[in-house]
Order: C-alpha cells, then sequence, then structure tokens
C-alpha cells in the first residue's frame, strides 16, 4: 500500500496523517504542503506513479485526494480503471470491498451529473454573454483598426492575401470578416473615385494609418503629375 498525506499551508504539521498512514500498513508515504486548489502537486503525482495494478492508494480523509468531490471521483475511478484501489481510513471507504464498490458507483454517478450541470451552466453564461455583446474566446487578431486599413487597400487594388499579410493576419481571418461585412462594395467605390496618394506636402493619410498599425516605416517617394506634386510609396 502507499500513503498520501497532504495540509494545506507550509507551516501546518502533517504528522497525525503519516502516523495513520504508517498504522494502516502503507510502505511509502508521499506528502504535499499545500492547497488542494493546487493544480500541480508533486508528492500526488509521485505517489499516482508509485502505482502498480493490485496495490493500492490510502488517505487519511478524502478530501486529501482533490479539489472537489469530482475531481477526488475521476482519480478514484483513474484508479479503478488501472487495477488499483483507493482507501480512505476516516471514511472507512475501501473500493476493494463490496460495500466500496457501491459507494464509488453512486459517487460516479454523482459526479457524471455535477459535470452536465457544469456544461450547461458554461453554455448558459456564454450565450448570456453572447446576448451582452461579449467576445466569447481568445482576443481577435483582427481589430476593426486593421480591418479599417484591409478595406482601403483592397479599395486601392491590393489582393486580399496581400492585404491580409500588410494588416499582419491570416488571409482566412480576414476573408472571414470581409464575409459578414456588406459594406465592403459601397467602400470599395467610394475609394475608387478618391486619389490614390495626397497631395501636397504632408505625408498621404493612407500610409500614416499602415505605420500607426503595423509599427513600420514606410518608404515614399514624390511624384510631378500635371504640375502638381504628389507623395506616395
Amino acid at each position: 500500500m502507499i500513503g498520501y498525506a497532504r495540509v494545506s499551508r507550509e507551516d501546518q504539521n502533517p504528522q497525525y496523517q503519516l502516523d495513520a498512514l504508517q498504522a494502516a500498513g502503507c510502505a511509502r508515504i508521499f506528502e504535499d504542503r499545500m492547497s488542494g486548489a493546487e493544480f500541480s502537486r508533486a508528492g500526488l503525482d509521485q505517489a499516482l506513479a508509485a502505482l502498480e495494478p493490485g496495490s493500492v492508494l490510502v488517505v487519511w480523509k478524502l478530501d486529501r485526494l482533490g479539489r472537489s468531490m469530482l475531481e477526488m471521483v475521476k482519480t478514484v475511478l483513474d484508479l479503478d480503471r488501472r487495477g488499483i484501489g483507493f482507501r480512505s481510513l476516516t471514511e472507512s471507504f475501501d473500493t476493494k470491498t463490496a460495500l466500496g464498490r457501491g459507494v464509488l458507483a453512486l459517487l460516479a454517478a454523482v459526479a457524471e451529473d455535477e459535470r452536465d450541470r457544469l456544461r450547461e451552466r458554461t453554455r448558459a453564461g456564454m450565450q448570456a454573454a453572447r446576448r451582452n455583446g461579449k467576445h466569447i474566446g481568445r482576443p481577435s487578431t483582427l481589430t476593426p483598426e486593421k480591418l479599417d486599413l484591409a478595406l482601403r487597400l483592397i479599395a486601392e487594388g491590393k489582393g486580399k492575401a496581400a492585404a491580409a499579410r500588410m494588416i499582419g493576419v491570416h488571409p482566412a481571418t480576414l476573408r472571414r470578416a470581409l464575409n459578414g461585412r456588406d459594406d465592403l462594395g459601397d467602400i470599395q467605390h467610394r475609394e475608387s473615385v478618391r486619389p490614390l496618394c495626397g497631395s501636397g506636402g504632408g505625408r498621404d493619410m493612407d500610409f500614416e494609418l499602415i505605420s500607426a498599425v503595423l509599427f513600420f516605416p514606410i518608404n515614399t517617394h514624390d511624384a510631378k503629375v500635371d504640375g502638381r506634386m504628389f507623395r506616395c510609396r
């Protein structure tokens, strides 16, 4: 048998658990001094790795094993699938006995119901967030500023793939965004009748916008057309 002990704080003494586990006949005992809410517990990982089919994991109390009942039941079920028994001294819970296996089946059903409830709450929360206009998932790489810039680049004759590279997103990302814009044709029409380069001594605003969004320098040159000076790429 292999024992596992855990206390929530470094200044707590797990000796009472160690004594109980040794009295139960545990040949090896692993311990953690951290909260059960921690995702990584080195002592528990070592104990689980040391277990072999036919062996038994022993704890002083059920709540020493996991952050929640759901996690505890999942761990015990995983051990059962590996042919490993589980025993809790305080609750007299032993999966090697008929009563223990009956309780384990009941706990598995409760855990499955809790998982279903958790999924339902998660879906309901996501739907409520979408109704309130909140974005679900990781932040979008295509900001509204970048999308506007892409539309102006496309209106100037750039291909969609080229525009996507210039604003730093994947072409498929830009294509999905454009498919959801019903004003693309109007923007292209308006842009087609505008000068593609600014006149006078200032820099063209399109290229200033590119620099502001992408943070790289834009090379420009002056051109003289019909006696007027233009500054273009």
